[in-house]
């Protein structure tokens, strides 16, 4: 159907609800296309009502007026507004002036009751604005506050998987030490029994210190495994490097992990007995925040003794 917008009796059919399906949703597309449809719409409306209170209304189209039209609540209102304004009109009209002065004062005392309900309905339509701009401030509000949870969650999300990355780093580490060892248990199945020690160590000692810890080895052993303990585990990785007692590096390792031990968290390593001689040693462990450069956050003091076999 091609739709004429200037066409009143078709809008007047929509209103009464007198059009096939087909001809409805051309209406309703043409609604929603239109910029000036609705204002053309509500004119109809506006017209219609009008009819109906001055009796003009027959037969079908006043039934559908009452069954159809009315079923809107808002069309409800319009028409006891109107129905009221032209009661008020009415109650308001005089007889036409014989004179000048008759009809200038017949205009003024006509005037006031409108200017009254122009005034009414203003307010009306300043409440109901102010009450929409409230509301709008509060879905704002209530917009914000969702962002800021989404925000939050997903920081925490960040957090937990960087918490579970660093888990899974110390999990292999232990594993590739267990495989480590088990390898060299294998290797001297046709030798005797391989023997491991296992050493905590505490940092900062001193040698002048009465308690530096004294590891004894064997000829049996071929490792030493050293818990060194932290005080404080706040970094990714660590680094430990093995000196003998005028600075030299004998041995290091990178990429550890921290681990749980019954004493606490440490960094273990397993180094082989063949390094040491009857001597002083020392670790130096650093932290290892990338990209920044590794920071020296400790060292551990240790004596090798010869036991005998």
């Amino acid at each position: 159907m091609t739709l004429n917008k200037k066409d009143e009796q078709t809008l007047r059919k929509y209103l009464l609800g007198s059009m096939s399906a087909e001809e409805q949703q051309d209406v309703e597309m043409w609604l929603m296309s239109e910029d000036q449809a609705l204002d053309e719409l509500e004119a109809a409306e506006d017209e219609l009502i009008d009819d109906s209170l001055k009796g003009r209304l027959r037969g079908r189209d006043l039934d559908q007026f009452n069954r159809h039209f009315l079923i809107a609540p808002e069309r409800k209102r319009k028409l006891q507004f109107t129905r009221s304004l032209h009661r008020f009109i009415d109650s308001q009209s005089v007889p036409e002036p014989t004179s000048f002065w008759a009809l200038l004062r017949a205009a003024l005392k006509f005037r006031g009751p409108l200017v009254y309900v122009t005034a009414a309905l203003l307010a009306a339509l300043m409440i109901g604005g102010i009450w929409t701009t409230r509301k709008q401030m509060e879905l704002l509000q209530q917009l914000d506050s969702t962002l800021n949870q989404l925000a939050e969650a997903g920081r925490q999300r960040d957090a937990l998987r960087k918490q579970l990355n660093e888990t899974q780093t110390a999990t292999e580490d232990l594993r590739k030490q267990v495989r480590a060892l088990e390898e060299t248990v294998v290797q001297s199945k046709s030798g005797p029994a391989p023997t491991l020690i296992a050493v905590n160590l505490i940092p900062n000692l001193t040698r002048a210190a009465s308690n530096v810890p004294a590891v004894t080895i064997t000829s049996g052993s071929q490792f030493v495994r050293f818990s060194l303990l932290l005080l404080d585990d706040n970094y990714p990785s660590y680094r430990v490097v093995l000196r003998d007692a005028d600075g030299k590096e004998l041995w290091s390792k990178d990429s550890l992990s921290s681990v749980v031990t019954p004493d606490g968290k440490a960094i273990v390593v397993l180094v082989p007995v063949s390094l040491f001689l009857p001597a002083d040693y020392t670790f130096s462990l650093s932290g290892i925040s990338t990209p920044q450069a590794p920071e020296n956050i400790g060292t551990f003091l240790f004596r090798i003794v010869r036991g005998r076999s």
